[in-house]
This record gives C-alpha cells, structure tokens and sequence, in this order.
C-alpha cells in the first residue's frame, strides 16, 4: 500500500485506507487562528507564525501557536515557544528547557 501510493490525496474504501500529505482537525477562532492537531507534512501556510516549526509529524496549535510536537526524526517539544518549552531529543537522549540552568 504504501510502495504504491504517489503522494496524492487517495481513498480505498476497500481497504478503509485514506493517504493525505495531511490531515487536520480543529477549529478555526473568531480571531482568524486555528486551534487543532496537524498530522503530516506542516509546511507553508501551517507554520505561517516565526516560532511555529515545520517538518513530518504531529503538531498542536493553540490559536495559531504550536503548543506541541512530535517529529518523525525522533524530536519532540511541549509548550510554545519561549522560556517554558521543553525540547526532547530522542536520538541523543536528551531533555531541556530554556528555563532550566
């Protein structure tokens, strides 16, 4: 399935299979934002604000702002940006926050 599989928006409902380049849910706020989960490639317009990361993975967004994210080059952070964010490396085993001395 996905040896074959182009890249392209697909449905096979034969096999309960959807392949997307990326898949939302969410809401969109009064104030023109997006509060959700991102799960693909996040580029372009879904990392739109200076802070917000781009790449493979699972994203959340709190009214625009990355909130969290787990990448599938073995990397993840919780937190928006700034002194509170905690950064994981999973490949090196590391753990550390801007706040943390």
């Amino acid at each position: 399935m996905l040896n074959g599989w182009d890249g392209k928006f697909k449905i096979d409902e034969e096999n309960g299979t959807i392949m997307s380049t990326m898949v939302a849910a969410g809401i969109k706020n009064k104030d023109n934002t997006y509060s959700g989960v991102i799960m693909g490639d996040v580029s372009g317009d879904a990392a739109t604000m200076k802070d917000n990361k781009t790449g493979l993975g699972v994203y959340g967004y709190n009214r625009g702002q990355q909130s969290f994210g787990l990448n599938v080059d073995g990397t993840a952070f919780f937190g928006k940006s700034g002194r509170g964010r905690i950064t994981i490396d999973g490949n090196k085993g590391t753990i550390s926050s801007a706040s943390y001395q």
